[in-house]
């Protein structure tokens, strides 16, 4: 579990990178489009960046509980209940990163297949694709992790009892 956690926290960073190249290269074609030059692939690749930063980002995010939540009928629950709708919510998470990363895999190829490229950088579509099933198998685990640990402490309780 440990080894999630550091892979997530590294993908973390990675994003906080991109976010930064980003942000300089945006900086940068700004002043040069003052200077009457432009640079058309910043934007192609601040949209690939923006992606890219979501999807390394979320297991962190997940990992240390800092998802956005609506709480608004779970805060009205019990300490038991409000664990339990957690614990449902990270079920859900699982099935969901599980099928998003399947249906990835299966974009990835048909980008391959198709050999199609990005219009100005001539990226081939399936490299940049690549992050979305990484980025939601990453986030399975984490939620799958937050399950297990759920479970755990359910039976310690059991055990105590």
């Amino acid at each position: 579990m440990d080894f999630i956690r550091k892979v997530s926290a590294a993908a973390h960073t990675l994003a906080g990178i991109i976010l930064g190249v980003m942000f300089l290269s945006m900086i940068a074609n700004i002043i040069d489009r003052k200077l009457g030059v432009s640079m058309i692939w910043v934007e192609e690749l601040s949209g690939y960046g923006a992606v890219w930063a979501t999807y390394l980002g979320i297991a962190f995010v997940l990992s240390e509980n800092r998802h956005v939540r609506v709480d608004i009928l779970t805060r009205k629950l019990s300490p038991g209940g409000q664990e339990l709708m957690r614990f449902l919510g990270d079920l859900a998470c699982v099935v969901f990163s599980a099928l998003i990363t399947w249906k990835g895999l299966y974009l990835i190829w048909s980008s391959y297949i198709s050999g199609r490229h990005t219009p100005f950088l001539e990226i081939p579509i399936y490299l940049l694709q690549i992050v979305l099933p990484v980025g939601m198998f990453l986030f399975g685990l984490v939620a799958l992790m937050d399950a297990v640990r759920y479970i755990k402490r359910l039976k310690m309780r059991e055990n105590a009892s």
